[in-house]
């Protein structure tokens, strides 16, 4: 067969595959999710899958299942030619094996991952925990410490190197030195990450795992045995053997995948250097690559692909990284999602703000909302639009996104037949403890609103919301709160929308309570009608006998102060140079009417 006759036969049977998935989606009435259509990502899947001898399927912990595909394990059991002899160029047909990859593992809790291998042991499913961002900080650590045995520093080169070659003005002197601060800093932060990550480890291994034999179940695998993992799951070689490699001695790894799983990231980790481009965006491999891991094992990365699937729907593929945060147009769905997933007081300490919900007497519905997490984040940072200073939620829902994507906002699903709710108990307490030992340690929350201090809208906020991070689930705090910020949104410019009997409820709560004592003017002077004695001990005017509309007549303001004379007085008028004598109506003497 020649190659024009190859892509001619694979491109007939993609349409045909994707046309019978148009034909399924309309006749069952299901939602078809996006799936990726370019023939040309596919073929590099199938080719990785025809090098391979064991293949290795990652997905991410906080929802395996989901980026599990069991038709892809299938297919993996049909790769191979049925004829034999001299003809065969893809041998080995129903002799390759497949192996699910639970990446990301540091994420779960001991609890969590013993859960999910009693569910994989159950369905005869070939598994293994792993964890690409805790062995590539272990390997940076240990790299930097043989460095500083040895005495190369970079740190000596680059002043070596910066005495060497003296730069010619002020300026380029400055530039190279705020650079040299910056890397220092960024390497003394790395160093605090992986003694993080280090001491993480020990203590997870120490507390929560047996001490016992370590359980290979449960244990997140390091570099090394993750590589003992792969020669032992793998097939014999033997069964690949052709008339043109009748002894094959190299065995091939495919690592395929979901976009933004951590395909590139572990095969980094593996090597033990940054061979394979990693980014944040999903999609960033393009074409299929073969590394050499050792003399005995080659790793072939494959692009990732998003394989069709009907239960899931658009906003949970972007709340798993699938598809991409920023090319998005919709986002409350998203949102939506985090705000069920996270409690109320996650959200509120990790951002440190405080989250105004709807109370179900006022027609809410008394839980966290999309709109009211946006509104809150995007006051708090300062974010808002170009006209009529309106939170942007667009742009700060891309950073609630990519919070939750990266495990910022942690949330991880559990095996069929658990609550999530009991599932994620563990994780959530000791999200709270972290929380509260930040605050307790002097982290600062974020405003409520973004008017200065010496605004007229500007409202003090309560005193609830300076007692500590420690109180922020309290009930009591949250009611005694609702009030204040409630006013400063009515007055804010930054107010987000409201009905208008909501609004007029706020302003009126905002001026007679908070404002002062009195909701009427009171008048001071010797004509003050019938004279009532206030609360000070003074008297105040109940009643009078002419109008209180006068300029000499000083009035009070809601605060109990005298208000200025020039803004009580009806004649008013601008200070110009132009002057314009006012116009005066007919005025009658009198006379003749005697």
């Amino acid at each position: 067969m020649t190659r024009q006759q190859l892509e001619q036969q694979e491109r007939d049977s993609f349409l045909d595959w994707r046309r019978d998935l148009a034909h399924l989606a309309e006749d069952s009435s299901l939602l078809l999710t996006p799936f990726e259509r370019n023939i040309q990502l596919w073929r590099q899947l199938w080719r990785v899958l025809e090098r391979s001898h064991l293949v290795v399927q990652i997905v991410d912990a906080r929802n395996p299942l989901n980026f599990r595909s069991e038709d892809l394990e299938a297919y993996v059991k049909e790769i191979g030619d049925d004829t034999t002899g001299d003809d065969v160029t893809v041998p080995g047909k129903g002799k390759r094996r497949s192996l699910l990859l639970i990446n990301k593992a540091d994420l779960l809790t001991y609890e969590q991952r013993s859960v999910w291998a009693d569910y994989f042991e159950e369905h005869g499913i070939t598994y293994a925990f792993f964890s690409a961002a805790d062995a590539a900080a272990l390997l940076e650590q240990a790299e930097k410490q043989r460095r500083r045995e040895e005495g190369l520093d970079d740190e000596d080169d680059d002043d070596d190197e910066d005495e060497d070659d003296e730069p010619e003005h002020d300026d380029e002197e400055l530039d190279e030195e705020d650079d040299e601060e910056i890397e220092e800093d960024v390497e003394e932060e790395e160093d605090k990450q992986a003694d993080e990550v280090a001491k993480q480890l020990e203590e997870t291994k120490l507390n929560n795992e047996p001490v016992e034999v370590e359980d290979i179940r449960t244990r997140v695998l390091t570099v090394t045995e993750l590589e003992d993992l792969f020669i032992s799951a793998a097939p014999p070689l033997s069964d690949f053997a052709t008339a043109r490699d009748p002894n094959p001695s190299k065995l091939m790894i495919g690592l395929v995948g979901y976009p933004n799983v951590g395909k590139s990231s572990t095969i980094n980790a593996l090597i033990g250097s940054k061979k394979v481009s990693v980014s944040a965006t999903p999609g960033k491999t393009k074409h299929f690559q073969t590394l050499v891991l050792s003399d005995e094992i080659t790793l072939c990365d494959c692009p990732g692909l998003v394989f069709p699937q009907f239960a899931n729907t658009q906003a949970d593929m972007i709340c798993d990284g699938v598809l991409p945060i920023d090319q998005m147009r919709e986002y409350s769905a998203p949102v939506e999602l985090v705000c069920k997933r996270i409690p109320r007081a996650i959200l509120e300490g990790t951002y440190g703000i405080r989250i105004d919900v709807k109370d179900i007497e006022d027609g809410g519905t008394g839980k966290v909302g999309w709109e009211d997490l946006l509104s809150a984040y995007a006051i708090a940072r300062g974010m808002t639009r170009a006209s009529f200073g309106m939170p942007d939620t667009s742009r700060a829902s891309r950073y609630v996104l990519k919070d939750y994507v990266n495990a910022k906002l942690l949330y991880a699903r559990a095996p069929p037949g658990i609550d999530d709710e009991e599932y994620m108990s563990t994780s959530r307490e000791l999200t709270l403890a972290k929380l509260e030992a930040e605050y307790a340690n002097g982290r600062k929350r974020a405003p409520e609103t973004h008017v200065s201090k010496n605004a007229d809208t500007y409202v003090a906020p309560a005193a609830s919301a300076a007692r500590g991070g420690d109180e922020f689930d309290d009930e009591f705090e949250i009611k005694a709160r609702l009030p204040t910020v409630r006013a400063t949104k009515a007055n804010a410019a930054s107010a987000p929308s409201r009905t208008g009997k909501e609004r007029a409820a706020a302003l009126e709560n905002a001026f007679f309570t908070e404002s002062g004592p009195a909701p009427r003017p009171v008048v001071k002077g010797r004509s003050q009608g019938a004279a009532v004695e206030t609360e000070s001990g003074g008297t105040g005017g109940a009643g009078f006998s002419r109008s209180t509309m006068y300029p000499h007549q000083r009035r009070l303001g809601p605060d109990g102060r005298p208000l200025l004379e020039p803004v009580v007085g009806t004649n008013q008028r601008n200070n110009n140079k132009k002057h314009f004598k006012e116009k005066k109506g007919k005025q009658r003497s009198g006379r003749g009417y005697d």
